[in-house]
């Protein structure tokens, strides 16, 4: 069973001065090593029973899209540029964090033999555009 993953912001700010923005950024860093996976778009929620000055950003992905880790996650308002941190961690789950981990490695077998066959093919060029000395 693929347990979803809610990620949700709540936005402060003043309303005469500052407008909401229509999305917040979610960028996704993997931990120790930050290097940054990706990142999601988080769209307003409609909610009338929050004050003028604050909104509710949310979306809902798929607990398969993360392997197990620890994450920071940094949402950034793409108007005032403010920022908001938080650390996770993703405990193990079902099978597709192999398949999401397995595809990473299947890019660097393909990078790593596509340089082999470049290699191989320069130097088969040279020896045919090479001058004859006889």
């Amino acid at each position: 069973m693929d347990n979803p993953l809610t990620l949700s912001v709540l936005w402060v700010g003043n309303a005469p001065y500052n407008t909401a923005p229509e999305q917040i950024i979610v960028e996704i860093f993997s931990m120790p090593d930050s290097t940054r996976l990706g990142s999601i778009p988080l769209p307003h929620v409609n909610t009338a029973a929050l004050p003028a000055d604050q909104r509710i950003y949310m979306t809902t992905i798929k607990g398969a899209t993360l392997p197990q880790g620890t994450y920071m996650l940094i949402a950034t308002d793409p108007q005032s540029e403010a920022i908001s941190r938080q650390m996770i961690t993703i405990a193990p789950h079902n099978d597709g964090t192999k398949d999401l981990l397995m595809q990473f490695e299947r890019e660097q077998q393909f990078y790593l033999i596509t340089g082999l066959i470049v290699i191989a093919l320069v130097f088969l060029l040279a020896i045919l555009v090479r001058p004859n000395i006889d």
